[in-house]
């Protein structure tokens, strides 16, 4: 559970980098997590929180929309991405055992883009400080990889956001089909 918790914590709060990302990223997160909950047939305790924070993110989307007003931080992105870890957790931790093989292929799909943020950036430093160069040809995390190619910063949030929200429809979609 800590280390659903740490991981989704970071990742989300790496993700949080550009106006209306974060938000962006939340909302389609959650939606996915209530998503997959109806295709296993599982309520998770983390349901209603998971669902405020989808709720929450629609006034701070107004309010972070380029150029924001409002910024998430650090105080934001930590504890809602722990949401999202410990929501994961109650999903693959069922009563009575471990989660089934429908379910677990649903939050890898659902948790794609979370861990496109998360990995490269500490590959990267490590990979600098024991050889000296960087790993990969892009700045860390992801999102910042793609502006510095040229990409717009708009474009990339709109990118990663629609990539979060294909991710959680298949995740769904797939729960549902091999759960049914």
């Amino acid at each position: 559970a800590l280390f659903l918790i740490l991981l989704f914590s970071n990742a989300y709060n790496f993700a949080d980098g550009m106006d209306g990302l974060a938000g962006g990223l939340g909302i389609f997160m959650a939606a996915g997590l209530v998503g997959l909950a109806a295709a296993g047939g599982y309520s998770p305790a983390s349901l209603p929180v998971v669902a405020a924070v989808a709720a929450a993110m629609i006034p701070f989307l107004v309010l972070n929309y380029p150029p924001a007003k409002v910024f998430m931080g650090d105080i934001g992105a930590l504890p809602i991405g722990a949401i999202m870890g410990w929501a994961v957790f109650e999903f693959l931790w069922q009563p009575g055992g471990f989660a089934g093989t429908g379910l677990i292929a649903g939050i890898a799909i659902w948790s794609l883009v979370m861990l496109v943020e998360l990995i490269p950036p500490p590959l990267q430093v490590l990979w600098f400080k024991t050889k000296g160069r960087r790993l990969f040809p892009f700045k860390t995390p992801i999102h910042h990889g793609m502006q510095d190619k040229g990409m717009p910063e708009g474009r990339v949030t709109v990118t990663l956001v629609a990539a979060q929200a294909l991710c959680s429809i298949l995740a769904v979609a797939i729960t549902w089909a091999v759960i049914s």
